[in-house]
């Protein structure tokens, strides 16, 4: 977890007397492996881009409870991966060493309530224009 703080951040914590607490906040918030509740959050089948072992942070939203959830890691995708039949239709599968994960301050996330599947809402439009619905 000492990886956390970049050197520019530890001097200005350094600065401003404020080291104690970020380490604080490491040491309650910030783990490397996901937990049940950020399993059921972050759920299944989200879909990245990946040419080679990368360097990724992700940012999970949930705009109706609000909720944030941050992932730090390396990514690496294969082909020929094993749970590649754990997913109908996968062509490829992403898999992320997690470096550390954290619940973010939702402050700033805007509260938005569920109304209507789009997708349902996309086939009303197109049958009322007389087009089939997608498959």
């Amino acid at each position: 977890m000492n990886e956390f703080y970049s050197e520019q951040q530890r001097a200005l914590q350094d600065r401003f007397e404020t080291r104690a607490i970020a380490d604080s906040h490491v040491g309650t918030i910030v783990h490397d492996e996901v937990q049940e509740p950020e399993k059921v959050f972050i759920g299944p089948g989200h879909v990245f881009s990946v040419d080679r072992p990368s360097k990724i942070g992700m940012l999970f939203l949930d705009f109706e409870k609000p909720n944030r959830l941050r992932l730090h890691g390396t990514a690496s995708v294969g082909e020929d991966d094993p749970l590649i039949n754990d997913y109908p239709g996968a062509e490829m599968i992403m898999q992320v060493a997690i470096r550390n994960l954290f619940v973010n301050c939702p402050r700033y996330v805007h509260r938005y309530q569920k109304v209507r599947n789009a997708v349902r809402r996309v086939e009303a439009h197109r049958r009322a224009a007389g087009r089939a619905a997608a498959p």
